[in-house]
């Protein structure tokens, strides 16, 4: 047998490996994505968050978003219910009129952000800090705010 027979040989087992390989990966990453609600932007893009720019109105329910951030990000109407956001950094951000049900926002940032007219029901915000956070006509029936920093907030008409 010469030499580039035994090379044929060698390389026909590594394809097949490296198909395997690369069917597994998208599988995997497959099964992360579809762990997001539906969104119109499509599934490939359902929790990326990359872009604060086109947030607004999007579908990030049950995302995991531990640590992301969303500094200034425009998410108004945007549906978080559900979703993952602990320690995320959301100062300054736009979140009127989202829906924030059952969210995590433990030990998140959220001074000065827009939260008029949200659906904080049930949404846990042990710890965050809402500083000078705008919570007017806010719902936060249920929500958890033990150790929450709400001073300089406004809560004019949330119902608490």
């Amino acid at each position: 047998m010469t030499v580039e027979q035994r090379l044929d040989q060698l390389e026909k087992p590594n394809k097949r490996l490296t198909v395997a390989l690369t069917m597994m990966a998208m599988v995997a990453i497959t099964i992360q994505l579809s762990a997001c609600g539906e969104d119109p932007a499509g599934p490939s893009t359902n929790c990326d968050v990359s872009d604060v720019g086109v947030l607004a109105g999007r579908n990030l329910s049950e995302c995991d978003l531990v640590k992301a951030n969303l500094e200034g990000a425009n998410l108004r109407d945007a549906n978080l219910e559900g979703a993952n956001l602990r320690y995320a950094d959301l100062e300054g951000a736009n979140l009127k009129d989202a829906n924030l049900e059952g969210a995590n926002l433990r030990d998140a940032d959220l001074k000065d952000a827009i939260l008029v007219d949200a659906d904080l029901e049930g949404a846990n915000l042990e710890d965050a800090d809402l500083e000078g956070a705008n919570l007017e006509g806010a719902n936060l029936r249920y929500a958890d705010l033990m150790g929450a920093d709400l001073s300089r907030a406004n809560l004019a008409g949330a119902d608490l």
